[in-house]
């Protein structure tokens, strides 16, 4: 999994590409806190990039 963070006007937006599953999930939760999400801003998260999408427990 590879992720890529930019900034819009509307807010901040991450682009995930690649595989994800549990193992790699917890790097983007590691991304959440450094951005900046205020009140009226909104967080996008582009999945169009993934290749193959865990959903197991």
């Amino acid at each position: 999994m590879n992720t890529r963070t930019r900034s819009t006007p509307s807010g901040p937006a991450i682009e995930v590409t690649g595989d994800l599953d549990h193992h790699s999930a917890p790097g983007i939760r590691r991304l959440l806190p450094g951005l900046d999400i205020g009140q009226g801003r909104q967080l996008v998260v582009d999945l169009s990039g993934l290749t193959f999408c865990d959903s197991a427990d």
